[in-house]
């Protein structure tokens, strides 16, 4: 037996060595990455890069003026226009397409018109924000999960349409510059034989997935989901459709570019796609800045500029905004269908004498149905109305039209509008971020702020242009005040820091406008109250200024007002009583859900206010604690909630201690799910000191009775009464484990908290306190666990035991169910090949790690009990490295960094049965 076992410690040894190498490692560069990825840093980027776009544009476009701009507007012809909206429909009909076939690869099958209105909302939304994945998957996340398709299927789907829409770009673009390298290298500094090696470069992922399709495994697995290998004949078909979206998508621009923009059209091809790539890489909505400063300055110098730069415009109205529009309508009509046509079959079996009250009722069962519309297009568009009104304060008004204005006497009414549209235009950019987070008072202050904006541009100087836009947008928005039903306030917490750089970019971008369009006006102090000379100059820099000045006082208020949260550490009071309200009401809850009353949490609520979770922030994670406290029902939402409100954050929402029960509603929603340890639950109706398996606790029950040890039951009302005595317990024992409290996972010694709850605690013969536990309880009095418990280092051996005993005989007694011993870490994970890496590191850990924490003393403690073991899970979004999380919830159950790595300290299993 020594031969064998000896080999299997060492072995063990190995692999202990390897995997906590493997996990550093994991996990310093997850550490690393949220560092690099943190909403801030890449907001500050994100605009850091905008600016320099600008500076880049302003550099090509200051050497014209504005008439000549005016004149290349003038020159669009309705045949280019016609050419670009033709041009347009084939791409996106392209994306349809590539929705099809990766619907085939995960063996689904979907009528042709529903993906086709799937691809168009999905893809006019991703080319207003950039060319984002995750966008994509959201704006799918509503339509496809109606349609049958699991969460994690439509996230499946969205990296393969994804990854074939990526490869099919850098196709085109390598295609391009290996037919017009000459050409390239003509107007580049590098040799026509790098272009060629460049664009063979770029072929090469098209060309392996394609030998995949021919020679790859028949399955593959993203996940849990099975992706089947296309025939090689559709994986041909799939890749050239995907590099004629890319190719149609660069023809819109193309034919709107006077001569082209100076280039052949392979060539043209290249430079598109690699400006689109700078876009996507900048983070800006959309690119916008930096597309347009790739194309502009990618350019030969023959380029007429001022009819390049209306060109672009023109292709942001063709190829972007009216996309988002008719996916818009094409939402509502997908989603109003179902409810009109037994209206509809009604109307017919009645007859025509009802078909006026029908009308009447379908119209209203359409204006409830568009309540399904994506939030998100909507707030785009609000922020496209924002953008909109910016850019006609910053520009001069049209003289003819000022003129009619002067002919009323109505100036100083346009004056004043021109003001107050400025200040309307900002309102608009932030409102649209409460409209993404589906906010009911964003949905209102945006019907407000259009309406008054479209009265402002036409008070302003008759722009009915604006004005018109702004009314379709208005007219979207109006219906859909339904699918807006979070009645959370519209605060700092809506603005993430990349909608905050997104705003003060649009704000710079507008300045950058009004420069430039009087750059050959002397900017000097009389241009603020000077209403004579040069007018349209000073009420734009009036104008602009308040929208600065605005824009600085929502940044600073939303930057530092969660901060200032954070930073307290500590639990708003109204939370406190919130969160009692809604445990006193749940659903089957968890007695360590009083973990909420800690006060180092904060909360998240679902859209009703009758269920929460509670969460601690660590860089862009943030920790939650436990199941979703409150209503079952409600579970669903809110996690999609949370989740979607993370994301909008920059952080990514990390479940500990997760129970089984659970676990289904995480998994459908995509999340890695890995089992952490078990909980010892005893069943208090079974629970009983009679046989041979409940010796030891006997024992230690007669020997304390023998030593003169009693046992007491504190309620709640009283444990104030008794924290005295406490304390110094409390405190000989943290200095005896040479630790500090813990905090996220377990109750720390604090009056207030401890105030709350029942206390058990045991005397010696002389009365003086040696033991104590707080207990948890649940409302419904099914439930009682253990929190804090501390012992004085002198107590006798098995004190421990004994309470534990005692309580359980105590809660049997007061009809209480279950008796929850806390959570065994690590405990019941398996070493076995083909299970996660992390689930085999935990185990070897488990057995391997006894003198550093103690885990297997702790699970033999609890054993004594006869506990019921019941699985723990971690849950995480798939993109999270779960080390790096590990590391964080360490970090939160330890108390701090550097409560987690002091020690070794000696676990002692003889008196504590958690730690």
């Amino acid at each position: 037996m020594q031969s064998i076992h000896q080999p299997s410690i060492e072995s063990h040894e190995e692999e202990v060595r390897h995997a906590a190498w493997r996990a550093s490692l994991m996990a310093a560069w997850g550490r690393m990455w949220g560092i690099a990825s943190h909403p801030i840093l890449t907001a500050m980027m994100s605009f850091g890069l905008f600016v320099v776009a600008l500076y880049v544009i302003n550099g090509e476009m200051t050497r014209h003026e504005m008439d000549e701009f005016r004149t290349a507007l003038s020159q669009v012809d309705g045949i280019s226009l016609i050419g670009a909206i033709g041009a347009t429909t084939l791409a996106y009909a392209a994306l349809a397409f590539n929705d099809r076939v990766a619907l085939r690869m995960l063996g689904k099958s979907l009528p042709c018109a529903r993906t086709a209105r799937a691809s168009i909302a999905t893809y006019a939304l991703a080319n207003s924000l950039g060319y984002s994945w995750v966008t994509a998957g959201t704006a799918r996340m509503r339509l496809y999960r109606k349609w049958g398709l699991l969460p994690s299927e439509i996230g499946a789907l969205s990296i393969v349409t994804g990854s074939a829409v990526q490869i099919g770009g850098l196709t085109a673009a390598g295609l391009g510059m290996m037919i017009a390298a000459p050409e390239i290298a003509l107007h580049g500094p590098f040799h026509s034989l790098f272009w060629y090696g460049l664009g063979l470069i770029l072929i090469l992922p098209s060309v392996f997935w394609l030998v995949y399709a021919r020679y790859g495994a028949n399955q593959a697995h993203i996940n849990d989901v099975i992706l089947y290998r296309p025939p090689t004949g559709q994986a041909v078909v799939q890749m050239g459709i995907a590099v004629l979206e890319w190719v149609f998508a660069a023809g819109v621009l193309y034919i709107l570019l006077p001569d082209h923009g100076g280039w052949s059209f392979p060539a043209f091809v290249a430079v598109y796609v690699l400006a689109g790539l700078l876009g996507a890489l900048s983070g800006a909505p959309g690119g916008l800045g930096v597309f347009e400063a790739a194309i502009l300055t990618l350019a030969p110098i023959t380029q007429n500029t001022p009819g390049a730069a209306v060109g672009l415009v023109v292709y942001r109205l063709i190829y972007t905004f009216i996309p988002l529009i008719i996916g818009t309508i094409i939402l509502g009509l997908d989603h109003a269908a179902p409810a009109a046509r037994p209206a509809a079959k009604a109307a017919r079996q009645i007859g025509s004498s009802l078909g006026a009250r029908l009308s009447a009722r379908l119209g209203m069962t359409l204006g409830e149905a568009t309540l399904e519309l994506s939030p998100r297009i909507l707030a785009t568009l609000v922020f496209s109305a924002g953008l909109v009104l910016l850019s006609s304060v910053a520009t001069p008004a049209l003289s003819a039209r000022m003129q009619e204005i002067d002919a009323w006497n109505l100036r100083a009414i346009s004056d004043l509008s021109h003001f107050a549209a400025s200040i309307v235009g900002v309102l608009l950019l932030v409102v649209a971020a409460g409209l993404w987070r589906k906010i009911a008072a964003a949905w209102g202050g945006a019907i407000i702020l259009l309406t008054i904006g479209i009265v402002f541009s036409l008070a302003k100087g008759l722009d009915w242009e604006e004005a018109s836009i702004l009314s379709v947008i208005l007219i979207l928005t109006l219906p859909c005040g339904a699918a807006f039903n979070r009645k959370s306030a519209l605060g700092a917490n809506v603005l993430s820091p990349a909608w905050i750089a997104a705003l003060a970019g649009a704000v710079a971008a507008a300045g950058w406008l009004a420069l430039f369009a009087y750059r050959n006006v002397e900017f000097r102090a009389e241009l603020w109250w000077d209403f004579v000379r040069d007018p349209d100059a000073g009420r734009s820099l009036r104008a602009l200024t308040a929208a600065c000045l605005l824009t600085l006082f929502v940044a600073v208020w939303a930057l530092f007002t969660p901060w200032r949260e954070r930073l307290k550490r500590s639990t708003d009071p109204a939370d406190i009583v919130r969160a009692q309200t809604i445990l006193n009401k749940a659903e089957n809850p968890r007695a360590d859900a009083n973990l909420a009353f800690l006060g180092d949490k904060h909360f998240f609520y679902s859209s009703s206010g009758s269920s929460f979770v509670m969460y601690r922030a660590r860089g862009n994670r943030w920790i939650i604690y436990g199941d979703p406290v409150g209503l079952a029902s409600e579970r669903h939402d809110l996690i999609a909630t949370v989740k979607e409100a993370a994301e909008q954050a920059g952080a990514r929402p990390i479940y500990y201690a997760i129970s089984r029960e659970v676990v289904p509603d995480f998994a459908e929603y995509g999340y890695v799910v890995r089992k952490i340890g078990e909980t010892a639950i005893v069943d208090l109706e079974t629970f009983s000191l009679v046989g041979k398996s409940a010796q030891n606790l006997r024992t230690s029950r007669n020997k304390m009775a023998r030593d003169g040890v009693e046992f007491s039951m504190i309620p709640a009302s009283d444990t104030h009464a008794y924290l005295d005595e406490m304390e110094p317990i409390s405190k000989a024992w943290l200095s005896a484990h040479r630790g500090r409290e813990k905090t996220f996972s377990l109750g720390s010694f604090d009056r207030t908290y401890l105030a709350r709850f029942p206390t058990a605690i045991a005397r010696d013969a002389s009365g003086t306190m040696i033991a104590f536990a707080s207990l948890w309880t649940t409302p419904d009095s099914q439930e009682i666990a253990i929190d804090l418990m501390r012992h004085h280092p002198d107590a006798p051996h098995g004190v421990m035991d004994y309470l534990f005993v005692e309580i359980a005989l105590w809660a049997q007694k007061q009809g209480y169910s279950r008796f929850d011993l806390a959570m065994a870490p690590l405990s019941g994970l398996d070493d076995r090949k083909g299970l996660p890496f992390l689930v085999r590191l935990g185990a070897i850990v488990f057995e391997e790690s006894e003198e550093l924490y103690g885990f297997v003393g702790l699970r033999r403690f609890k054993d004594k009990f006869n506990p019921v073991w019941k699985p723990l899970y971690l849950c995480a979004p798939p993109d999270v490295m779960l080390p790096a999380a590990l590391v964080d919830v360490a970090v939160l159950t330890s108390g701090g960094l550097r409560a987690m790595f002091k020690g070794p300290r000696q676990a002692s299993t003889k008196n504590n049965s958690h730690c």
